[in-house]
């Protein structure tokens, strides 16, 4: 119907009617310079991975661009998980898994910065050989968590069975809570097996909060380079019926001999755009503030606009599907 977007996409509602009306002067909200929006559930399709029962998940998300040019290899993804079940769900955790193929995908490490909130993959030495490979700029990626605390991070190592990819729910369930797909804990040395000191990030560094003075690197260890991935999650939550959880998270890129400490500091550039620009953006705008006639407008009109502000100000005009025109 008409109004289906005001149920679906994020739009300005200018008169605060909760319904999407153009001819009122509603127009979609769109993120940053360039965005891309889509729904999905958990719902239509088999769980091939953990062959558990639906919960009856929406995921609303937008991915976007800044309009910032230190932060052009950075995509910003904003998520709402909404329970569309007539079940409230308690100790809900929320993961998103990244395939770590940066350039030559077979030379790989992964790691995790529990004070970044930021899980990592970067090229095992200083340089990335071989077709697609970077050469000596050598890359890594890092996914951060920027309104949320990352609660855990786990990895998957194919033909090893203790730390293998999971196949059913209860497995599932255990790498969500940050252990083993068996239940076993993580302990922080060499593999992370064999016992030890337990922790629930994989390979952080000094960045383990209740064991800051132990540096688990996977470089450090008897691993070989290789093809990685990596699983960031963030929990528990309690999500009633009909409520959401708001997820806003980055994936950046960095690509040079400095690689990790590059992507380090792109990471702080990241959070605090985040929290000085990102934040204050509002889903509404008071026709006390600006008022624009004709609307709609139509070939040969003159578009008239009022605004009460003495500061300076821009003016951006979208047609009707969001587009700077």
């Amino acid at each position: 119907g008409d109004n289906l977007p005001a149920v679906l996409a994020p739009f300005y509602d200018l008169d605060n009617n909760a319904a999407y009306d153009y001819t009122k002067g509603d127009f979609p909200f769109i993120m940053g310079n360039k965005a891309s929006y889509f729904i999905c559930n958990d719902v239509r399709g088999e769980h091939v991975i953990s062959a558990g029962p639906p919960l009856t998940a929406e995921m609303q998300l937008m991915t976007y661009f800044a309009d910032e040019p230190a932060l052009k290899d950075v995509v910003f993804i904003n998520a709402f998980v909404v329970n569309r079940s007539d079940f409230l769900y308690k100790d809900l955790y929320i993961g998103f898994y990244s395939n770590m193929v940066l350039g030559n995908k077979n030379d790989n490490f992964i790691g995790t910065d529990v004070s970044r909130s930021m899980v990592f993959g970067y090229n095992g030495d200083n340089d990335d050989e071989g077709t697609g490979g970077y050469g000596k700029d050598v890359p890594a990626f890092g996914v951060q968590l920027l309104n949320q605390k990352i609660s855990s991070s786990s990895a998957f190592f194919a033909s090893d069975s203790l730390r293998d990819f999971p196949n059913s729910a209860v497995q599932v369930r255990n790498a969500m809570e940050g252990k083993w797909i068996d239940g076993t804990d993580k302990a922080m040395n060499g593999k992370g097996t064999g016992g030890g000191i337990s922790t629930k990030y994989l390979y952080a560094g000094k960045t383990e909060p209740l064991h800051p003075e132990i540096d688990w690197k996977e470089i450090e260890t008897s691993e070989s380079a290789g093809v990685r991935n990596i699983l960031i999650v963030s929990g528990p939550y309690q999500l009633g019926i009909g409520q959401s959880i708001k997820l806003d998270l980055a994936c950046l890129a960095v690509s040079n001999v400095n690689h990790l400490s590059e992507l380090g500091a792109l990471a702080d550039r990241v959070k605090a755009y985040y929290q000085t620009s990102l934040k204050t953006i509002k889903n509404s705008i008071t026709t006390e503030t600006i008022k624009v006639w004709p609307n709609p407008i139509k070939p040969g009109d003159v578009l008239n606009i009022l605004v009460n502000n003495k500061e300076p100000f821009a003016v951006v005009i979208k047609d009707l599907s969001g587009k700077t025109v």
